[in-house]
């Protein structure tokens, strides 16, 4: 389905940056497209070429939208894309800018496209939000953003990364088993959930359950929202077959009913047996004598001993040849029909005591699973919050909604006119729904939207263009599911074919990534009809293309090395001597990490770059992280090859934190010996085993602190070390996380040990606890003990940038982490690894009928395999066929991350499973090869499969990284700790003094109501009333103090103006308060090296003197002028001095004014004088 063909379009290129025929055929945009692009096609190319094209025919930024699957891959298109725009505009030549259009978009440039190209680079600066190209959770939290009432959200919400979600989640799951001894009071039902899965699992089988729930919570929520809890328990006990009320006990007593039994057939059996059985076919005699002869209602109890009669311990039917002997069958032909009938008939009861059984196991888990659900749901509401998980749900509900959703989509219609989707095989059936609301009126000829035509042009429709790769499909945990990307360009299709709009599929087959040795192993090892089928769900050959043709590179597949034989050693054995551990991970660790000191020492060439291999061409795959990660970073490390270390790890796993986090502990609880003697032996003190041992020996009762500060004094090896704890221990309970943990890294040198110890890589995981601690402080009250609990609660997780821009060291990362990213040498070690195929939770579609047949039921079936029956094991089935054709293109995406070499290579292992490996896929690929080389390695003579290619065209000219010429001199200040910083390092307020105040009057002391209002009034009417002509301040006072709100009786009005009037009369402090006198004076100024900024209450500047005053309200006045506060007395002195600065000439006056008197206080020079200022 190739779509027409543009008119406009420029010159096909195929060479350097340009578009080849097939990628010009893409990038048309004048067609909705969707591109099948195979590894390594240039989609990122096409995506970009075709934003470009869009933008010069006249197309407005702000109405393209890119959806991509990665931030990572958004800032990556958004920066190409800047990059070209700004070039474009800073090219004044014609001719030149119109050969650059055509390199990168293939347009043909008139004089209007030239003038349109050198502007959009400031219309895109000009958008408020730049461009469109973002994450769909990024766009669905923007709609909502703009919408949330109708959405019915909060309209300030915030998005809960998944750190904070991890977090919420486990806090719901711990309130509801923590309260589910006090649960059977109030829901007997979930109580008894929690009692069924506790009997039935472990902890850790329980946690694991637990967490699938959350992991499937989309699903649970809209079962719920569906069904409701009992109908949800209801549609699944229809789904399995199981009739209401029906149960184990009940199903075996009809089973083994006087009417369900065939006890005339039994008799008969059992007389024979008695007279002609043989010696094995007697051992049946007492269970058949048992349930023959027992009442009905008690045969339950020897169902398994009578089942035995006809089955197997396995569960399998007797083989009638050898059962019963000859001589039972010649006196009862029928005998074996009998037999046979009978196990069919319990085989069948069983398999439905199964479901029965599953059927309860289903209702306890998705009980517990909707208890914590609401938890979280509740928690998430409370604080206001949405996962991303909701952001797509309440897109898809709001643009679902009948009476809003019309109106939404018609201000969005004007705005969005374009959509591009990138990693298209990625996106999960509910955001192709959020995509169908937003294109389906692209097809529909109805819209807010009205093209203009630029230049010559005619006027480009409305597209929808999509790019992805069904082969590439690996995201299925996260709910990716390929056939929604069918299902989607089936719709597509038949929407623009009923409205008449150009449609067209195109496939990108040619690999610019690749060498041609690496890509006929690809199409080698996928060259299976079968596997094809279903790894691109479409009967279409697994083809490749080499663009970089003449290019040489080579594969190998090393033997697998093989497991060590286990040496019992003698029981009586003294163990004297420490064994190596000879772990077959281990020995693969230092067979690649040789391999790569091997390569890097001999200076060996990448043929088609024409240059020496490096550190940084080296990227190792791994289908999952596992302890072989471990092993080969501490290999590597140890023959100083440059590694990154893995891409992803838990925080607190690390050990680097965990010593961070022992010493927080220690801050917490210094009498706790386990993180004390941590602490001692980490890097930080770095105790030995000898002075730990002395520390700790022979203390009886004493606790490991005590001893410490009993024996530093008199040890010298002690001493350093107390004084460190002590330091830890400062001010700990007073500092909120990130302080304590920012002194401990830096200022007691915590980061400086590590690194000394560990090396660079603690930076990592130490700035990531720095920047947790950051974070929890703007969420959470600053508590360092809540924000352990925390961290140790939720494992953060480090997410390392994969790019290593201008990092030349190794990387590890798994292929999941590796998507989209490419390296010269790819080496992939765990080949023998097999897929995950053990799931206790499955899916089933709803029987007929149902509201939502395209909603699966959750099945937990407990911790038995053997539960799987009937429908059970047909979607056991499904889900094993599904996991295996991810498990395969699993192993696309890793082979193609390759650019000039592959070395695969695995360990042995003990399963036996009928699923191949990559391993033996790969060996079936080479052998499909031809001029494979069959190499002996001369370590252990084994066979080494290799296939390569010559250099038959010039290298390829590559910028040479900038290596330093000598080692660098570190500078002096490297090592020294940084200035002190401004004291105070922000200005001192007088009026906020460091010091403790005295406690204020309480209000709600006896009698205290109107003294504590007294003094508020009388302080505002100090304030207020120099500023009136005496004569009429009475009457302002006596009108301010009857107003309503204040209820104060004429009495208490005359009693304190009287109060007021003394003071503002005073012949002492007349000055203060005449005319030319300033309230609330603001002071800023340096007194000595200290900065203060204060605020004076009143002051008066006349010829003989500056006389300032501060009002103290509702505190209780001192009867002597010495006991004045000390606070209150160095604030005084700092406006003083201050002061002092400006009036040179003047002497300064001090006073302050208690209104609670109101009493005027005079401060003597000479008792300011000998207060100190302090920070």
């Amino acid at each position: 389905m190739p779509p027409p063909a543009d008119p406009h379009q420029g010159p096909l290129l195929n060479t350097g940056e340009g578009l080849t025929a097939v990628q010009d055929a893409a990038s048309n945009p004048r067609s909705s497209i969707w591109v099948m692009a195979s590894a390594g096609t240039g989609k990122t190319h096409v995506l970009t070429a075709r934003v470009l094209r869009l933008l010069l025919r006249g197309v407005r930024p702000e109405q393209i939208l890119c959806l991509t699957f990665t931030k990572a891959a958004a800032a990556e298109m958004a920066n190409r894309l800047r990059k070209t725009l700004g070039t474009w505009a800073r090219l004044h030549d014609d001719q030149v800018l119109a050969a650059e259009i055509n390199l990168k978009s293939g347009e043909r440039a008139d004089a209007a496209m030239l003038k349109r190209a050198r502007q959009l680079f400031a219309h895109v600066l000009d958008l408020s939000e730049g461009l469109r190209i973002q994450t769909i959770h990024a766009f669905c939290q923007a709609l909502l953003g703009r919408f949330p009432l109708e959405a019915g959200l909060s309209p300030h919400f915030d998005l809960i990364e998944d750190q904070g979600a991890r977090d919420l989640l486990a806090k719901a799951r711990e309130d509801v088993i923590n309260h589910s001894r006090h649960l059977a009071k109030n829901d007997q039902k979930l109580a008894d959930a929690i009692s069924r899965i506790a009997s039935e699992v472990n902890e850790e089988g329980f946690d694991a359950l637990i967490n699938t729930l959350i992991h499937e919570r989309r699903i649970l929520h809209d079962l719920l929202q569906a069904y409701g809890m009992e109908g949800l328990i209801t549609a699944i006990r229809r789904r399995l077959g199981v009739h209401e009320g029906e149960t184990a006990e009940s199903l075996l007593s009809d089973a083994l009913s006087d009417d369900a039994l065939p006890l005339d057939d039994l008799r008969h059996f059992l007389s024979l047996l008695h007279e002609k059985g043989g010696v094995k076919d007697k051992q049946h005699i007492p269970a058949l004598e048992s349930i023959i002869a027992t009442p009905a209602s008690e045969r339950a109890a020897h169902w398994d001993a009578y089942g035995l009669v006809f089955l197997t311990g396995k569960g399998e039917p007797r083989k009638t040849s050898v059962y019963p002997v000859k001589a039972v069958k010649t006196a009862w032909p029928e005998v074996v029909d009998f037999i046979a009938n009978e196990a069919a008939r319990l085989l069948a009861i069983d398999d439905r005591r199964k479901l029965i059984q599953v059927s309860q196991f289903a209702e306890a888990a998705l009980r517990v699973g909707a208890a914590i659900l609401s938890n979280y749901e509740a928690a998430k509401t409370r604080e206001g919050v949405l996962d991303y998980n909701d952001l797509i749900a309440a897109t898809e509900k709001l643009l679902k909604r009948d009476d809003i959703a019309p109106w939404i989509l018609y201000k969005l219609d004007a705005e969005i006119t374009h959509v591009l989707v990138d990693e298209a095989q990625d996106t999960n059936p509910e955001q192709w729904s959020v995509i169908n609301a937003l294109t389906d009126d692209f097809f529909s000829g109805q819209s807010a939207y009205e093209p203009k035509p630029v230049s010559d042009q005619p006027p480009l429709d409305r597209t929808l263009f999509a790019v992805g790769d069904l082969k590439q499909s690996i995201y299925g945990f996260q709910g990716a599911d390929p056939r929604a990307f069918i299902t989607a360009r089936d719709r597509v299709h038949d929407k623009a074919e009923a409205a008449h709009k150009n449609f067209g599929q195109i496939d990108l087959d040619q690999s610019f990534r690749s060498v041609q040795a690496v890509l006929s192993l690809v199409d080698a090892v996928f060259d299976d009809p079968t596997l094809t089928e279903g790894i691109s769900l479409e009967e279409r050959a697994i083809r490749h293309q080499a663009h970089r043709a003449g290019h040489g590179g080579l594969v190998e597949l090393w033997p697998i090395e093989p497991q060590s034989e286990k040496i019992v050693d003698d029981a009586w054995d003294v163990p004297d001597q420490q064994q190596p551990d000879d772990n077959v991970q281990a020995r693969l660790a230092v067979r690649i990490a040789r391999h790569i000191r091997a390569l890097l020492d001999s200076g060996e060439q990448l043929s088609a770059r024409g240059r020496a291999i490096r550190p940084g061409d080296i990227l190792i795959l791994m289908q999952t992280r596992s302890p072989f990660v471990d092993f080969l970073i501490k290999k590597l490390k140890q023959l100083h090859v440059p590694v990154a270390g893995s891409d992803r790890m838990t925080i607190t796993d690390q050990i680097a934190v965990r010593d961070m986090l022992a010493a927080a502990h220690l801050a917490l609880l210094p009498e706790d010996d386990l993180c004390l003697a941590t602490v001692l032996k980490g890097p930080l003190i770095a105790l030995d085993e000898a002075a730990l041992f002395d520390l700790a020996h022979d203390r009886g009762q004493q606790s490991l602190w005590d001893r410490l500060r009993e024996k530093a004094p008199d040890h010298p090896i002690f001493t350093p070390a107390l004084k460190q704890i002590e330091a830890i221990l400062a001010r700990a309970d007073l500092m909120p996380p990130y302080e304590f943990f920012a002194r401990l890294a830096g200022p007691l040198g915590m980061r400086r040990a590590l690194i000394g110890r560990m090396g660079a890589e603690v930076l990592d995981p130490l700035d990531e606890l720095l920047r947790l601690a950051r974070d929890y402080e703007t969420n959470q009250p600053p508590s360092l003990q809540g924000f352990l609990q925390w961290i140790e609660r939720g494992g953060a997780e480090i997410k390392r940038d994969p790019e290593q821009k201008g990092r030349n060291e190794v990387r590890i990362m798994t292929v999941h982490g590796a998507k989209g990213l490419q390296a010269p040498i790819v080496y992939l070690p765990d080949c023998n690894r097999l897929p995950p195929l053990y799931q206790s939770l499955l899916k089933l579609s709803p029987a007929a009928p149902s509201g939502r047949p395209d909603l699966p039921l959750l099945i937990w079936r407990g911790n038995s395999k053997s539960l799987e029956v009937g429908p059970l094991k047909q979607a056991r089935d499904a889900l094993t066929a599904i996991t295996e054709q991810e498990y395969w293109r699993l192993l696309y995406v890793a082979l193609t991350r390759a650019e000039d070499r592959l070395y695969a290579c695995a360990w042995e292992t003990r399963a036996q499973t009928a699923v191949q490996s990559w391993y033996e896929r790969i060996k079936s690929g080479m052998e499909r090869l031809k001029d494979v080389e069959h190499i002996t390695n001369p370590e252990d003579e084994r066979i080494i499969l290799r296939f390569s290619g010559e250099q038959t065209c010039p290298p390829k000219a590559e910028e040479q990284a900038l290596e330093p010429d000598g080692p660098i001199d570190r500078p002096a200040w490297l090592d020294q700790p940084p200035m002190a910083e401004p004291i105070p390092s922000r200005p001192l307020s007088p009026s906020r003094p460091t010091d403790e105040e005295p406690a204020a009057l309480s209000p709600l002391e006896a009698g205290q109501s109107h003294r504590w209002q007294r003094g508020l009034l009388i302080h505002k009417l100090l304030e207020l009333l120099p500023e009136i002509a005496p004569k009429d301040r009475e009457a302002a006072a006596r009108r301010f103090l009857a107003q309503p709100a204040y209820a104060l009786d004429p009495k208490t009005i005359d009693q304190w103006w009287a109060e007021i009037a003394a003071i503002l009369d005073a012949e002492d402090f007349s000055a203060l308060f005449a005319p030319g006198s300033l309230a609330e004076v603001s002071l800023a100024g340096l007194v000595g090296d200290r900065a203060i900024s204060g605020q004076i209450d009143r002051l008066a500047v006349s010829d003989q003197e500056v006389f300032i005053i501060d009002y103290k309200t509702n505190r209780p006045p001192p009867l002597r002028v010495e006991d004045t506060s000390p606070a209150y007395l160095r604030q005084m002195r700092a406006y003083r001095d201050a002061l002092r600065r400006i009036y040179r000439d003047k002497p300064i006056r001090c006073a302050l004014l208690w209104t609670d008197g109101p009493r005027l206080m005079d401060l003597p020079d000479d008792l300011l004088d000998r207060q100190k200022l302090t920070g």
